[in-house]
């Protein structure tokens, strides 16, 4: 069990530096033809989703208002979503009422909330590990990262 908390908090400070990053550099990209370390710096900023879907733990990013921004293919699967989250409130399409309970905790509290789940697929009851935290941004925007891990074995 500890070794899913260090998993996470180090996938939440890579992601809480990413976010960073990208708004750092969402204002000033421009083309050019040089090739720079900053090019370098905006190639991986263009990859982050990209590195976000390859990670095996369910991430999702929701915004103050409880609109999706961002759910990796580990979280549709672990929570059994089915359609394209993005965009929609997350009352909308997490159909897990411990899950649902969990996020709203966090958005409501601004507080880290984390919990074991359970979830049926296919028959079958797989237990998940959630953890949902706010996080303040640089001009006071909030969003909430749900992480999801299954410790099902």
């Amino acid at each position: 069990m500890e070794i899913c908390i260090l998993e996470i908090a180090f996938l939440v400070i890579i992601i809480l530096f990413l976010i960073g990053q990208i708004r750092k550099k969402s204002s000033s990209v421009t083309p050019e033809k040089n090739c720079s370390l900053e090019d370098c710096s905006r190639i991986s900023i263009k990859n982050f989703e990209t590195i976000l879907r390859s990670i095996t733990e369910g991430i999702i990013i929701i915004d103050e208002k409880g609109k999706i921004l961002f759910a990796n293919n580990s979280f549709k699967k672990l929570a059994t979503i089915q359609e394209s989250p993005e965009g929609k409130h997350f009352i909308e399409i997490i159909r897990n009422f411990q899950l649902l309970d969990l996020l709203r905790s966090a958005l409501d509290s601004m507080q880290e909330v984390s919990g074991e789940l359970s979830v049926k697929r296919a028959g079958e009851e797989f237990f998940l590990f959630a953890k949902a935290m706010p996080v303040v941004g640089e001009s006071g925007g909030v969003c909430l990262i749900g992480i999801l891990q299954d410790i099902t074995k």
